[in-house]
């Protein structure tokens, strides 16, 4: 959790509130961001309590909304092979909340950021009824899908966006890539490059000898790429160059998580909250397409 949070701060946005349903990662919000209010509960409850919230958090220009991903994930294979699928979807259909969101606050601008599988055909759907639902509200929109390590994040990570804004407001471009093999840009930072921010002191992981690279879906990290995407829970990578899977705090730096970014919970809970989180840089950079935007319209 927090990924979105640090890159709007770092591009000038004051958050009203976050809301967060995962008990450790409220912990972890709460610890890394002194003063900001965070909502301890599910998005539904944060929707039917609205009204009441509106009138300490005042005016609310802009939405960033990451629902549940587990639904539209790849990753997720025992969705497509179990007595889910026949049943309601609850985290996919809450990704259809944004709409009372936008609907209660009458925002300028709202971002809905998701695995990069909720546009394949099996998901479109999803996003199909949010478009149709925003134009009515009176907001255009337009979908796209930005990988992280283009942003100076040392993890390649593809995510969908889809961003909106009312009618009379231009909608935000999407953000130029700054990272790259063009040499216009910046090189991609790697994972040798993201892990040499810790002391070696800092990262202490028990040893493994049972599991190696390649089983159980657990791959080497490349020290001189950028990492692959990383999950929310089980295959956690190994070190390029030690027989030990990664610690919490070297999946945090894939993320760019500054070194110091305290994480709640169990060991399992760490790992999924880093793996949950949007990548910060790419979030900095989403963020400052809509400030630009905002600026202008309130200047």
């Amino acid at each position: 959790p927090g990924g979105s949070l640090q890159g709007y701060r770092n591009a000038g946005f004051d958050t009203a509130m976050a809301v967060e349903n995962d008990k450790d990662a409220v912990r972890t919000l709460k610890e890394n961001n002194k003063g900001i209010k965070v909502y301890d509960g599910c998005i539904k409850e944060f929707i039917r309590d609205y009204p009441t919230l509106s009138r300490a958090l005042g005016p609310i220009t802009h939405i960033q909304f990451s629902s549940p991903c587990q639904d539209f994930s790849d990753a997720n294979r025992a969705v497509a092979n179990s007595a889910v699928v026949a049943g309601p979807r609850e985290k996919a259909d809450l990704s259809l909340l944004l709409i009372d969101l936008i609907r209660l606050t009458s925002c300028e601008t709202a971002v809905f950021e998701n695995v990069v599988g909720i546009w394949r055909k099996k998901n479109v759907h999803y996003l199909l009824n949010i478009g149709k639902e925003v134009m009515k509200l009176g907001y255009q929109f337009k979908c796209t899908v930005l990988y992280a390590c283009d942003y100076g994040d040392p993890q390649r990570r593809p995510r969908f966006f889809m961003f909106i804004a009312k009618n009379n407001i231009p909608i935000p471009l999407f953000p130029p890539a700054s990272h790259g093999h063009d040499c216009s840009l910046e090189p991609y930072v790697t994972v040798k490059d993201a892990f040499s921010k810790i002391e070696s002191n800092e990262t202490p992981i028990n040893k493994t000898t049972k599991l190696r690279p390649g089983q159980h879906g657990h791959i080497r990290l490349d020290g001189n790429d950028v990492a692959p995407t990383l999950r929310c829970s089980g295959c956690t990578p190994f070190h390029y160059s030690e027989e030990r899977l990664i610690s919490v705090r070297e999946a945090a730096m894939l993320q760019s998580f500054p070194v110091d970014y305290v994480f709640h919970g169990s060991m399992t809970s760490q790992y999924r909250q880093v793996g949950n989180a949007v990548p910060i840089e790419l979030s900095t950079s989403v963020a400052q397409s809509f400030r630009q935007v905002l600026q202008f319209q309130y200047a």
